[in-house]
């Protein structure tokens, strides 16, 4: 019975493929951006290569940068390091790249040998770099807010190896930890907490005379990240990372300090999410900076170089993006290791709002050209102008935007999935701006706005080493993806890894509505069926990431399926016809989408519900209007290609 059903439908449905004589509806499932949450939080094999890649060009740069740099004296580059790198470290952490770990390891070690003997007994970085002239009055003293950022790195390396199982760890992560552990305990964070603790104390009170001697400052926070960082790996084993009881208890009385203060100065603001709906968010220090310098323009938000009279400072401001990447680290440290100081702050409420803050507070919420206000309460005056006394200097609007992509934020995504939609549509307009034409109008905003490169793989520093490793999933979370169907034929695919994808489960909840189900063995050319009334007869058991299926409706009804997105959202093809989903949650361009295909694939064919049948035909001037541009997420589509070869969905410059 199933295969003289098959027969008889199979006409009807290889005649689609011609767009002529056609008789069926498109399930609309080009999902807009308020309609869809399943953000893609997974870094694919592709996004894995631009790493692997972009690392190998950058490994030479980072040994050179830090070796030349520390031979002259110049510690700041180590305040660099920790820019360029955090991100990666904590890649690394999550995916276990042990390879990508040990080079940093390798590198990191290098700085090992410059640290110096000073006059009070304890070993430092020296700042003794002369061509400076900003710098000038550091020579011969310690630059702490270098070492300290720079340690919360090297914190942050040994709290990863102490996670590693011991028979895991190479010989050089053991060296690292031998070496780097008593210059961090015995001599740093100990020798800094006593000083560190007064000033956080008197913050605490505001009893310093200018407002803004009461901030937090970066220090501060990283000093609490490396300290939060040093703790945990001492709990995963305090055999590699040995503590004894006073220097644990000063260690968590500061920790716990620190947390009292920055519990004081979080404010909740009212925003509007991507629905339309009332969110709260969460600044920081909010007006505690309104007095400093580098605020003084922070009310100016004309185009033109501010002049003197444009001299107006904003009032309670919030962080300027830039240095509020400490945020993303800090408090992520503070949160994941709570436990460890008995405390419960920064709870989940708190890392939600500082994301909210950024997703619906920072954010321009345009998605195809993405730009991010200089400051975390939305305030988009200037910045720094003339700062260090250089002249015509100064962040105008927007200008802080790369900031975001590069800062981490990224792996803010676990506490609001619209990070990594925003993210995502940064990528995309990174990738539209990839043609180089002249008037392509993503390169104006990316050189206007994103004036630290085009992210490619031969930049050094690589941007993409500071962008893609925020982009990882390490937590899991489960996400709705919704598909429209009308009567008569669908052509659909989903794009989540669900727990139980088989059809009563997937197609449940509208089964007495559809009468056929349709899909195609690529690899043996075979049509494979599914009718609700006959279940006995039919050979389509589960509905799976990847393919395309036909659904006949008998009435439009929407189906909302919930699962998590892919980590590899690659799709085998085999030479001839295959009918496969578009695993992404983006939509994306024809050239871009099939990029890694482009050589072996003829055709590209869907259906849309007003246009009918569209095509893309490469090498050909295909003029139509039905010509197929765009692919979107819940689609079906027939892909033709001349040889068996594996389509990667991302794009890569």
């Amino acid at each position: 019975m199933c295969d003289f059903i098959k027969h008889k439908l199979l006409i009807l449905i290889v005649s689609f493929l011609f767009p002529h004589s056609l008789t069926v509806h498109y399930c609309n499932a080009d999902l807009s951006v308020d309609e869809i949450k399943n953000i893609d939080t997974h870094i694919s094999q592709n996004f894995k290569k631009l790493i692997d890649e972009a690392w190998k060009y950058n490994k030479p740069f980072f040994f050179d940068y830090l070796k030349t740099n520390l031979e002259k004296g110049n510690t700041y580059a180590l305040y660099n390091m920790q820019i360029y790198t955090n991100n990666l470290v904590r890649y690394c952490s999550f995916v276990n790249d042990y390879e990508i770990l040990n080079d940093l390891i390798e590198i990191n070690l290098l700085s090992y040998k410059y640290l110096i003997f000073d006059r009070d007994g304890f070993r430092k970085w020296i700042y003794t770099f002369t061509d400076d002239p900003e710098l000038v009055s550091l020579i011969n003293k310690e630059i702490e807010l270098s070492s300290i950022q720079y340690l919360y790195l090297i914190s942050k390396i040994i709290h990863i190896i102490a996670s590693i199982d011991q028979n895991k760890r190479t010989s050089i992560m053991s060296d690292f930890v031998d070496k780097f552990l008593p210059i961090i305990i015995k001599d740093h964070y100990l020798r800094w907490l006593p000083n560190y603790t007064t000033s956080l104390e008197r913050k605490y009170l505001k009893l310093f005379p200018q407002k803004f001697q009461n901030a937090i400052n970066d220090k501060e926070l990283q000093l609490a990240g490396g300290i939060a960082e040093i703790l945990s790996a001492n709990s995963k084993d305090n055999n590699l990372i040995p503590l004894t009881t006073n220097q644990k208890e000063s260690m968590i009385s500061f920790i716990n300090l620190a947390n009292r203060l920055l519990r004081s100065r979080l404010s909740e603001s009212e925003l509007v999410d991507f629905n339309g709906e009332k969110v709260k968010g969460i600044n920081f220090d909010l007006g505690m900076w309104d007095e400093y310098p580098d605020y003084s323009y922070s009310g100016y938000t004309g185009t033109s170089f501010p002049t003197l009279a444009d001299k107006k400072s904003a009032t309670n401001v919030g962080w300027d993006i830039s240095h509020a990447r400490r945020l993303v680290h800090v408090f992520d440290s503070l949160y994941e290791y709570r436990n460890l100081t008995n405390g419960d702050f920064p709870d989940e409420s708190v890392m939600v709002g500082l994301t909210n803050q950024v997703v619906y507070g920072v954010f321009n919420k345009d998605f195809d050209k993405p730009l991010f206000t200089n400051y975390m309460d939305g305030t988009n005056g200037w910045y720094r102008v003339n700062y260090a006394n250089r002249e015509n200097f100064g962040y105008g609007p927007y200008a802080l935007s790369n900031s975001i992509p590069t800062g981490g934020y990224g792996f803010w995504s676990r506490y609001n999935p619209d990070m990594n939609k925003i993210l995502n549509s940064f990528w995309s307009m990174i990738k539209k701006g990839k043609t180089g034409k002249p008037d392509n109008e993503y390169l104006s905003v990316i050189g206007n706005y994103y004036s630290s490169g085009y992210f490619k793989i031969d930049q050094s520093p690589s941007n993409i080493l500071m962008f893609l490793p925020s982009m990882v999933s390490f937590y899991d979370f489960e996400v709705d993806q919704q598909l429209n169907f009308y009567p008569g034929w669908n052509l659909f695919s989903i794009n989540l890894i669900m727990n139980d994808n088989s059809i009563d489960y997937v197609l449940g909840s509208i089964k007495e509505d559809f009468l056929f189900l349709y899909t195609y063995d690529n690899k043996n050319k075979l049509w494979l069926c599914y009718f609700p009334e006959y279940p006995y007869f039919s050979d389509i058991f589960t509905i799976d990431f990847g393919k395309g299926y036909w659904i006949y409706m008998e009435k439009k009804k929407t189906l909302t399926i919930r699962g998590k997105l892919p980590k590899d959202k690659s799709v085998k093809l085999i030479t001839g016809w295959n009918l496969v989903g578009y695993n992404s949650s983006e939509p994306e361009t024809v050239q871009s989408a099939l990029f890694s295909i482009s050589s072996q694939c003829s055709y590209i064919w869907t259906y849309d519900t007003e246009k009918g049948w569209m095509v893309y035909i490469y090498n050909d001037k295909y003029t139509s209007e039905k010509k197929l541009e765009i692919l979107t997420p819940g689609r079906g589509y027939w892909i033709f290609v001349k040889e068996d070869c594996i389509w990667d969905i991302d794009l890569f410059l």
